[in-house]
């Protein structure tokens, strides 16, 4: 009986050393998501950090800017009570695997919710210029858990005055690498 018990702990420590909580986090350029790490591109500056925040939800989103390509990123990691029913199970999928581009948008997700910005680091921060703004989109996300998932996207202006409506779309996509984390991980990508 006591073997069987020294056993069953050491399978449950065993486990529990195999078993890594799921994360996800910014720091600066950086973006960690459980056993991957994305790097901005140093032509990315973090130009602000807004926050959503409503009955059973709260958004944090980094707004990162590039204004040679007129090209943003962002960053939205969410909390809310439903977010598995409108994300699906994403869990098998990398946050770069789970992706879809959208040409000729508009991007109006920070005028038809109620953001705030709680570190502006640059003064002409204007969340809801973009419902206004004809832009291309990449739009990509990773569920964590059923309450937990995290949003990137790659929002380029479109160059309305050209006569194929061209953004920096691609160039902007490039700015973001990934590193695998794990040990013997495949380093970049």
């Amino acid at each position: 009986m006591k073997k069987v018990l020294i056993l069953g702990v050491l399978c449950v420590l065993l486990s529990a050393c195999q078993l890594k909580p799921l994360s996800v986090g910014v720091e600066d350029n950086i973006i960690v998501v459980n056993n991957e790490q994305y790097t901005i591109a140093d032509n990315f500056q973090l130009v602000a950090i807004a926050e959503h925040n409503e009955e059973k939800q709260k958004h944090r989103c980094y707004m990162f800017e590039d204004l040679s390509l007129k090209s943003w990123i962002f960053v939205i990691i969410k909390n809310a009570k439903y977010t598995a029913e409108y994300y699906g199970d994403g869990s098998s999928k990398d946050l770069d695997k789970n992706c879809r581009r959208f040409r000729l948008r508009y991007f109006s997700m920070f005028d038809v919710r109620p953001w705030t910005i709680v570190d502006k680091r640059k003064d002409d921060v204007d969340l809801k210029r973009f419902a206004k703004l004809p832009v291309d989109i990449t739009f990509c996300s990773k569920l964590m858990s059923n309450k937990k998932c995290i949003s990137l996207y790659i929002v380029s202006e479109i160059d309305t005055k050209s006569p194929d409506l061209k953004s920096h779309l691609f160039d902007a996509e490039k700015s973001l690498s990934k590193k695998s984390l794990q040990p013997g991980g495949a380093g970049k990508s």
